[in-house]
């Protein structure tokens, strides 16, 4: 037992190591660093549904509420979104809670700037999307270097920002203030998610620009009482059973076993 504690210790320690020389000449490097490193599986019976191509609603009865936050985090992972670089915030503890469901790694970093930085890197690396969610007002106001160096280098950035409550606006709410405004010069599409059934939507569009064409970065604000709502997941499958065309939900009904149902899929 003691020559196994060593041997982890050991391991834990050439990690620190390399995180640090990773990290000390620029937050990009943290990105690369990321992006080569294996990752531990997560996300369960919501993730063995997505990959299936099941409704994730059906993944596990006990999974509770589907949320705002829920869905971007789905959206996200049914894109290939398997990193964010973030930095933890109330305003965007929904997505979060969906992050843990779906098995996306987040990376916690000591500062905004450097979860923008380090998505940036990571993006080129990877050649896809580089996600950093950063939370309302100075959480934005931190990433904005960030963002304007993958603007300047054409990089496919997605920046999901936490905002005030619509329904606060202009009343003062906790760290709120203008943020599209800030955004339209130095990316591609800045926009404000206002209505939580078009998340699935307004994710997508995101992605489909920021990788699109001549790629760079794109912002998507969000506020905390969209990502809290209370939403409809359901996304409607149609399968050929019999020489007729049936939905999935209808059909998992009939079938009671996922594992039956998916076979018929398959064939």
């Amino acid at each position: 037992t003691s020559h196994l504690h060593t041997r982890v210790r050991g391991v834990k320690q050439r990690r620190a190591d390399d995180w640090e020389w990773a990290t000390s000449g620029s937050p990009v490097w943290a990105g690369l660093w990321y992006a080569k490193r294996p990752r531990i599986g997560g996300g369960g019976a919501a993730v063995w549904a997505i990959d299936h191509g099941l409704p994730t609603e059906l993944a596990s009865p006990s999974m509770g509420a589907n949320i705002g936050g829920h869905l971007v985090a789905e959206e996200l992972y049914r894109h290939g979104v398997r990193d964010i670089f973030t930095l933890c915030g109330g305003h965007i503890a929904p997505i979060y809670d969906g992050c843990l469901r779906y098995g996306i790694r987040l990376i916690d970093t000591r500062h905004e700037q450097a979860a923008a930085h380090a998505g940036d890197g990571y993006a080129r690396l990877t050649r896809g999307p580089g996600v950093a969610l950063v939370t309302a007002g100075p959480g934005v106001t931190d990433a904005v270097t960030g963002i304007a160096n993958a603007f300047q280098a054409a990089s496919p950035l997605v920046v999901l920002g936490g905002a005030a409550e619509v329904r606060s606006v202009g009343r003062g709410a906790l760290q709120e203030m203008e943020q599209i405004p800030m955004m339209r010069s130095i990316t591609k599409w800045c926009a404000t998610a206002n209505d939580p059934k078009r998340l699935r939507e307004y994710i997508q569009t995101a992605l489909r620009i920021a990788t699109g064409g001549v790629p760079g970065p794109v912002f998507l604000e969000l506020p905390f009482d969209v990502l809290m709502a209370q939403v409809d997941v359901h996304i409607k499958k149609r399968v050929k059973r019999n020489g007729r065309v049936e939905e999935m939900g209808e059909l998992v009904i009939q079938f009671g076993s996922l594992d039956e149902l998916n076979g018929l899929i398959e064939r």
